[in-house]
């Protein structure tokens, strides 16, 4: 089934988690050219030193002169010659290397870290992959929904957060250190435990669960409402089918 656009997606306060959705030479042959023309020399030099020596000498030096040039021009012809294709191979491979793939953002709002705060370790992934490049195009690394209600929760400030992420690209705890140095130490509970409460029993709209459970092929019976649930399978079927499918 086409996917249909997601533009009608997760506005108010889920609104920014998803917005609209937008792959191998020859090599010459040198060996028998460059031995082709070290005989001839070799011939040339075997007639001059067979009428100084004669006989038997003469055949022994120009077998032993034959053994000694032969092998040490051809090797030098055929190191030549493929160190080209060898370099045009290895240029080749590097224009072609395709680029990371996009990453679907797979931890849901509804984990916390060791601080207790719903959706933070989704926020830590959204905007770590948004600052290198690797952020899937259905998703932005911080909207106006769940995102923007954790950083007001937390007392910092939207451009400072996205700064330091982008700096440091810290580890999960790094930034929860980060958070409580910023909070002097004092993270404030009241406000962490109503945002949690809000994000746990969030429902998205009517026409927003709608699309979310077609897209997925399920039937919206109202068996499914919270947003939670609703876009952990939104994420699970964007991942497949950007990966998988």
């Amino acid at each position: 089934m086409p996917r249909k656009s997601k533009s009608i997606r997760r506005r108010g306060v889920g609104s920014a988690l998803k917005p609209a959705k937008g792959d191998r030479e020859k090599q010459a042959g040198s060996r028998g050219i460059g031995a082709s023309r070290e005989s001839g020399k070799m011939r040339g030099f075997a007639s001059k030193t067979g009428k100084k020596l004669g006989g038997r000498a003469s055949l022994r030096r120009r077998s032993a002169s034959a053994v000694v040039s032969i092998p040490v021009k051809s090797v030098k012809d055929s190191r030549s010659i493929e160190s080209e294709p060898a370099k045009k191979i290895v240029s080749e491979s590097s224009e072609t290397s395709p680029s990371p793939s996009p990453s679907v953002p797979l931890i849901s709002s509804g984990v916390a870290g060791p601080i207790g705060i719903l959706h933070l370790p989704r926020l830590w992934q959204k905007t770590l992959l948004g600052a290198t490049g690797k952020l899937h195009p259905a998703y932005t690394a911080a909207g106006q929904g769940f995102d923007q209600m954790v950083l007001d929760a937390i007392g910092v400030n939207r451009e400072e957060f996205l700064s330091y992420i982008a700096s440091k690209l810290p580890t999960y705890l790094e930034l929860e250190e980060w958070v409580v140095e910023k909070r002097e130490g004092k993270i404030d509970a009241s406000a962490v435990e109503q945002l949690n409460r809000t994000i746990a029993n969030y429902e998205h709209r009517a026409e927003t669960r709608k699309a979310i459970l077609e897209d997925c092929g399920i039937l919206d019976n109202g068996a499914i409402v919270d947003a939670l649930t609703l876009n952990n399978l939104d994420d699970w079927n964007t991942f497949h089918d950007a990966f998988i499918a």
